[in-house]
């Protein structure tokens, strides 16, 4: 039998399951404390700005429910930005099997689901990789599946 952990909320100062808790206040708490809330700004933990709310990443697990570290900051440790796709096109791309670079007309085009898909919509090999690989697939799938149509010292 497991053992069921209890805290008292700060805020509504009820019993709860520890899992219903964010800090010391209860999920519903925060919730409630949030729309209510009239703030507006907030200081980055990192650079010492205030900021507007919106230039924070939104985040569960605190009381605000937004990061402590604003998204430039963020930005500049990670080397990400929030600005969206790249508007430059690309004309090359490097097979990860032979390790050359060539244009995209060397790459097949697919038209797989979108988990698949790379970002100019071609294949992750080259068209000669790409035969290798299902030459190479085929011959072993026929080889699995070949029946022994005959056994050593047995004739038909």
């Amino acid at each position: 039998m497991t053992k069921r952990r209890f805290k008292k909320c700060g805020g509504c100062a009820s019993h709860k399951l520890l899992r219903e808790f964010a800090g010391s206040r209860c999920r519903q708490c925060l919730a409630t404390a949030q729309r209510n809330s009239k703030v507006t700004h907030k200081t980055c933990g990192r650079c010492r700005a205030h900021k507007l709310l919106r230039e924070f990443t939104l985040c569960g697990a605190t009381l605000d429910g937004r990061m402590g570290v604003c998204r430039r900051c963020i930005s500049e440790r990670t080397g990400h930005t929030h600005r969206g796709p790249s508007t430059t096109t690309a004309t090359h791309k490097t097979c990860p099997r032979c390790h050359r670079t060539k244009e995209h007309a060397d790459f097949y085009t697919q038209n797989g689901n979108a988990k698949t898909k790379s970002r100019y919509n071609l294949s992750g090999y080259c068209r000669v990789c790409t035969a290798e690989v299902e030459r190479e697939k085929r011959a072993e799938r026929s080889a699995r599946l070949r029946p022994v149509m005959f056994h050593e010292g047995v004739e038909p």
